[in-house]
């Protein structure tokens, strides 16, 4: 058996240190993954990592496959483009779908002052809950972007560094709606909009607290051991989240090596998930 065949044990280690109760749960959800060929194509490094826990969004160049190995394959949405696994110390774990889409539609309703120059790219219908995640056409100022996508829930920016720089099609935003109520909102921005992956590393780490940076550390040190990164840019995205009780948390998109099935269809490059 070659490593490739064994890549959810190293992983699975290194994201449940914190909560190693969690490690049956989320060993198991990957090593059926991988035993249906699918792949990692994502880390989510989040904090406060006990609101996050261990988060693996895992690909295959088989949609159905992998919906039937997570028995998501009667979805209402149809058949999911990605999977989530989620696994939080005292909660069952969650197996959550990412479906693409190319236009807005009766499921999502955005607010009416956001930027104008949002297009869709994914959503995810989890449990009652509807995501839709966007990407900004335009280049602007990272602050003033977020500023304006965290309105509809009076809130403001928190500190966000290292600050991204103005960029097309380098911002995203995604909202989650319960019951029809705006409970989340997110703001992204792609690693071409950020500094080196070394100073992202520096800038990111430095203001988290011990707990969260033992965390994020052995997050980067698990998707590193998978193999080498051709491109190097192991922090795919930086978001920053703001929910309807005013609280703020952030995640980092750690990308995944390509193991023995690369995806052409990265979402990195598109949006990704931190609620």
């Amino acid at each position: 058996m070659g490593f490739t065949d064994r890549w959810w044990w190293n992983l699975a280690q290194c994201l449940t240190a914190s909560a190693p109760e969690t490690f049956p749960d989320l060993s198991g959800a990957l090593e059926r993954a991988c035993a249906s060929g699918a792949t990692p194509f994502e880390v989510i490094a989040g904090a406060p990592v006990a609101r996050y826990g261990a988060r693996v969004t895992l690909q295959h160049a088989s949609r159905e496959t992998l919906a039937r190995a997570f028995a998501l394959d009667a979805h209402p949405w149809g058949t999911p483009r990605w999977i989530g696994i989620r696994a939080s110390p005292g909660r069952p774990l969650r197996v959550k779908p990412y479906h693409l889409v190319d236009r807005l539609d009766a499921r999502f309703d955005l607010p009416a002052d956001w930027p104008d120059d949002l297009y869709p790219l994914m959503a995810s219908l989890d449990g009652g809950a509807v995501e839709i995640y966007l990407r900004k056409k335009h280049a602007c100022g990272f602050r003033a972007f977020a500023t304006r996508c965290f309105a509809p829930l009076a809130v403001a920016p928190p500190a966000m560094e290292p600050t991204p720089r103005p960029l097309d099609d380098a911002f995203g935003v995604s909202l989650r709606r319960e019951d029809g109520r705006i409970t989340a909102v997110s703001v992204y921005a792609n690693w071409r909009a950020l500094p080196r992956d070394r100073d992202v590393e520096r800038i990111w780490s430095a203001s988290l607290e011990p707990q969260d940076r033992a965390a994020y550390d052995l997050a980067l040190a698990g998707v590193r051991s998978l193999g080498f990164l051709p491109s190097g840019n192991w922090h795919a995205m930086l978001a920053w989240t703001a929910d309807a009780a005013g609280e703020h948390h952030r995640a980092v998109s750690l990308s995944a090596p390509p193991l023995a099935m690369p995806d052409p269809a990265r979402p990195h490059d598109e949006a990704s998930e931190s609620n």
